[in-house]
């Protein structure tokens, strides 16, 4: 006998068929061709899975192209959305394809892009570049301490007692943040820890916020023994003050001359030292989003 979830599972294929073949534009038929349906269930903490036990992971927008007479989007082909409907009224759960990712181990979805302020990863990504969820992680989490073992810009998100598996706690008040005196930094606090030979420490975020986060660091007990926390006190583990190359950034901005252009201006403040980058992006790329490293 077919379990209903299979049942569910065929229905939506033959309905991402349907609209694939009505698509009227070659993107759109790209778009539903990237669907993918997950029956394994969601892994990240607080889902629980849809009563029809099938999810579907895709780009649900429709096709659409900015026009510069009418300074507003033209819909070109609306098959992505009708699709998106279709699969919702036989109980499909929907998600944005760009916002979850699939373990390798368990086939579990989780989110690989935040929807609050206080989320965290509930996953990692293996030297392979596979992912691993939280729960498959938990199970056996050696590799995954390994990882992130000695490592300055990478820290541990999932909830695993490291004093279980041989850690001692150095400190659990550091901060980093846009708020005043919320400076401390990783890899000023590791090059402390690299000085004393130590090289068996793990970074753990303990908490995230709208601007800021708590974090603490963990040595491993093979290199306990090495640790001096006076030599540790004494050390450089901030570095410069959020607030005050915020202001230094505001100033320049102020002072900066509009550049030249039609389009939204752009502005972002390196929180190293104060500097600005101003520029004038198209509608197109501020929707489809800018990265600081982008030219």
């Amino acid at each position: 006998m077919i379990s209903r979830k299979t049942r569910k599972l065929q229905k939506a294929q033959a309905l991402v068929e349907k609209f694939r073949n009505k698509a009227k534009t070659e993107e759109a038929k790209y778009r539903i061709d990237e669907i993918q349906l997950h029956t394994s269930g969601y892994a990240e903490p607080g889902y629980t899975d849809p009563k029809s036990g099938v999810i579907a992971q895709g780009n649900w927008n429709d096709i659409s192209k900015w026009n510069e007479a009418t300074h507003s989007f033209d819909k070109l082909d609306t098959t992505p959305g009708e699709v998106a409907a279709a699969l919702e009224k036989i109980g499909v759960e929907l998600e944005w394809c760009d916002e979850w990712v699939t373990c390798c181990s368990c086939q579990k979805i989780v989110r690989c892009e935040p929807n609050s302020y206080g989320w965290m990863r509930s996953y990692w990504e293996t030297e392979d570049g596979e992912v691993e969820c939280v729960e498959c992680t938990q199970k056996d989490p050696t590799s995954y301490l390994e990882h992130l073992e000695g490592q300055n810009n990478s820290a541990m998100t999932i909830e695993i007692d490291l004093s279980e598996h041989g850690y001692k706690l150095v400190d659990s008040k550091f901060e980093s943040g846009l708020y005043g005196g919320q400076a401390a930094n990783p890899k000023l606090i590791a090059k402390a820890l690299e000085e004393q030979n130590i090289s068996r420490f793990i970074f753990v975020i303990d908490h995230v916020g709208q601007f800021d986060m708590d974090f603490s660091v963990w040595i491993h007990e093979e290199d306990w023994k090495k640790f001096d926390m006076s030599k540790f006190g004494q050390a450089k583990t901030d570095g410069p003050d959020p607030a005050v190359m915020m202001q230094k950034g505001f100033a320049a901005l102020g002072a900066a001359k509009k550049p030249e252009g039609e389009g939204i201006v752009h502005s972002t403040i390196s929180l190293d030292d104060g500097s600005v980058k101003v520029r004038v992006v198209t509608p197109e790329q501020f929707v489809k989003g800018i990265s600081p490293n982008d030219p």
